[in-house]
């Protein structure tokens, strides 16, 4: 059997209009651009000009009753017995972040829980203990065993473990696009009369405007929950757009044993069920009235297991796996062009920048 579909692309090379010498629809071009991805349509809504494979389909179930708490504690003690049948360690890729720091907890809870404290391992940088220094000062240290990491932080990971990740918490809450409009009020706008102008803002054409918002327009409809807001939009457009891209990153810029990484990854908020959390509590795209605010049912579950009033009511969200994905001498002088198949082979093109 063939796997000729694509399941992944990243943003350079989305962005240089071409793959695999066939060139790009402008219109999707302009929407990796934007949200500064390779994006790939949950839905099968939108003509790429290539065939594409999705691996998680938009969740049908509603979870309306499900609180966030409950099922974190759910995924950890799930991810915990996991690793106890198959005898393996489960490592933490713990950035000091917010979804991070949720995962770990879960996972400290059900080792603590099941009594296998020994099968958890933390992975970290000193960014990590500088993004959290208190949680790793009063948690982790003489706890846990700590495996410290460089970028790229796929290198670090063993084939032979459970490795769980803090991925995918963005696209369930929002994205970091909404932070100036969340500041200002903007975010609870309609989106078809504010998404024009902050597309004006990034692209500064008119025609491109019109293009792009003509191309997404239908795949805004395809959303199983109305899209209302500009908050409401640019969530859907994360959360069903560049869903993909995230699930394959770090296996990807591993470029070796992608497959075998990819099958030992465990993103905890990649998990169907928050998915369909994420889809039916609106709230969390109405109750964010300040930066600080986002992510706040997350931060909540932090503060319940280490009483940090101050990370509750002050952490705001930051970039943190950009700073490990790749190499620091490539990042500085060069840029990767990937694409992939579900042969899991990735195409790599190393591009050195241009010097101005």
């Amino acid at each position: 059997m063939q796997r000729n579909k694509v399941i992944f692309l990243n943003s350079n090379q989305a962005k240089s209009g071409y793959l695999y010498d066939v060139q790009l629809p402008e219109e999707y071009v302009f929407g990796c651009r934007f949200l500064g991805c390779g994006i790939i349509d949950r839905t099968h809504t939108l003509d790429f000009g290539f065939d594409y494979s999705v691996l998680d389909l938009i969740p049908e179930e509603n979870c309306t009753s499900t609180i966030f708490s409950e099922l974190c504690d759910g995924v950890g003690i799930e991810l915990t017995e996991r690793a106890i049948e198959s005898k393996k360690n489960i490592r933490v890729l713990w950035s000091g972040g917010i979804d991070s720091t949720v995962a770990l907890i879960s996972l400290m809870k059900a080792s603590e829980k099941l009594e296998t404290s020994n099968y958890l391992q933390v992975m970290l940088t000193m960014d990590s203990v500088n993004e959290y220094p208190d949680f790793y000062k009063n948690y982790i240290i003489g706890k846990y065993k700590t495996i410290p990491c460089s970028s790229p932080i796929s290198e670090f990971l063993e084939l032979d473990c459970v490795n769980v990740t803090g991925e995918h918490g963005d696209q369930l809450f929002g994205s970091h696009l909404l932070k100036e409009e969340v500041e200002t009020g903007s975010a609870y706008l309609k989106y078809k009369d504010v998404l024009p102008l902050k597309l004006m803002q990034f692209f500064s054409s008119s025609k491109k405007v019109d293009r792009l918002m003509k191309y997404i327009e239908p795949q805004i409809d395809a959303s199983p929950i109305r899209i209302n807001t500009l908050f409401d939009c640019i969530w859907w457009l994360n959360f069903s757009l560049k869903w993909q891209q995230v699930t394959l990153r770090l296996p990807v810029f591993r470029m070796r044993d992608v497959e075998e990484t990819y099958n030992s990854i465990y993103h905890f908020f990649r998990d169907s069920r928050f998915q369909a959390w994420s889809l039916a509590n609106s709230s969390l795209r109405k109750e964010v009235f300040a930066w600080k605010d986002y992510k706040s049912v997350a931060k909540e579950y932090i503060y319940s297991f280490a009483n940090d009033s101050m990370y509750r009511s002050g952490k705001v969200k930051e970039p943190s796996l950009k700073k490990v994905m790749v190499k620091r001498n490539v990042r500085k002088n060069h840029f990767y062009r990937i694409s992939m198949k579900e042969d899991f082979i990735p195409d790599v093109t190393l591009v050195e920048r241009k010097r101005t």
